[in-house]
């Protein structure tokens, strides 16, 4: 799929593209952030955890941009192929 780009609704800065990741839990026992990291998705709004793999059946990623000059971030959805 082709970069989105787009100009800041703020300060009208050209965002750039970020990308967004969460730090899986650390293991028990320790503070450290978790060592795995994984992209943001998104699910409907009705989906359920599949009984067998615990797992809910995920539609898309989360896709960022953010504005160099003042710091916003706009977030948007990608559809999986």
């Amino acid at each position: 799929m082709s970069e989105r780009r787009s100009d800041c609704p703020d300060c009208k800065s050209p965002m750039q593209p970020i990308k967004l990741i969460d730090a899986t839990r650390p293991p028990l026992g320790r503070r450290q952030e978790g060592l795995q990291h994984v992209e943001l998705s998104f699910a409907a709004p009705e989906s359920d955890r599949s009984f067998f793999l615990g797992k809910i059946e995920r539609l898309g990623i989360v896709k960022g941009l953010i504005c160099p000059d003042c710091g916003r971030i706009l977030l948007y959805g990608e559809r999986a192929p």
